[in-house]
């Protein structure tokens, strides 16, 4: 199957030449963390908001899929709180390399060792 194209809706922002509106308005914070209720019709600033919000991450995604983060010894986060994530350690003593976290350590990929 090939690629599909990414969902692209209201890229650009543009003033309604008669309502004197703009085409995207991002919804009040009560409303994303409720959502819509039944039978409300939602105004279409903010369906554009969500659509363009949904294109900026998918394109996001697919640009950093497989991409590390590049950290170094001193800015690691904690182990414990990231286990089973992988970086990019760009200063590990013999070279950069990746890393991942055990839940109590980060270890290069390389030999299992600690990072250090």
């Amino acid at each position: 199957m090939a690629k599909p194209d990414f969902p692209q809706w209201a890229t650009e922002d543009q003033i309604d030449p008669i309502s004197q509106q703009t085409n995207v308005i991002e919804p009040p914070i009560e409303r994303k963390e409720s959502g819509w209720t039944r039978h409300e019709v939602p105004p279409r600033q903010w369906l554009n908001w969500l659509a363009r919000k949904t294109y900026e991450w998918l394109v996001y995604l697919d640009e950093t899929r497989g991409q590390l983060e590049v950290v170094t010894v001193t800015t690691l986060p904690a182990a414990s709180d990231n286990e089973g994530r992988m970086v990019y350690v760009s200063d590990e003593t013999g070279g950069a390399v990746p890393a991942f976290s055990d839940g109590t350590n980060w270890r290069r990929v390389t030999d299992r060792n600690v990072v250090s």
